[in-house]
């Protein structure tokens, strides 16, 4: 979805299922696990599928941004493990999209980011940047590079 807009025309949502009121905080440049809460959620329909938004009060989970894909892992209560599918950005919000919703959204929990994922993503959008950087040397300064994918 296109500058991650998960609220384009190409999904339908719900209104959003607010839990507590806040604003989450990014630690994932100090941690890649943290005890979280679920600040709010909602259900959308997307290329005929349903997924869930959630959104942290605190996050370790690098939403997509700069070229660089969000982060995925999986949020831990005592009651179950949700896989967090992918991370984006909206109105600079950090966005947990998950298949599942959790049974206890009131309940804390872990959210863990998968560190070899987030190794590799990161690993793959540097030698992004270096290939493009050999490219404008050798070619010129008329090649253009968007997005590590």
């Amino acid at each position: 979805i296109a500058n991650g807009d998960w609220s384009s025309d190409v999904c339908s949502s719900d209104l959003w299922i607010v839990l507590k009121e806040g604003t989450t905080e990014f630690v994932g440049y100090d941690y890649t696990e943290y005890e979280a809460s679920i600040l709010r959620y909602r259900q959308i329909k997307q290329k005929n599928q349903t997924l869930y938004q959630i959104v942290l009060d605190y996050t370790p989970f690098y939403a997509e941004s700069g070229g660089q894909v969000g982060d995925t892992g999986v949020l831990v209560s005592e009651f179950e493990t949700i896989e967090v599918v992918d991370t984006k950005k909206e109105n600079n919000l950090p966005i947990h999209i998950t298949k599942k919703l959790p049974e206890h959204p009131e309940a804390p929990m872990m959210a863990c980011v998968d560190t070899d994922k987030r190794a590799a993503c990161a690993a793959n959008h540097s030698a992004t940047h270096l290939l493009d950087a050999a490219l404008r040397e050798v070619l010129g300064e008329h090649i253009e590079q968007k997005g590590s994918l």
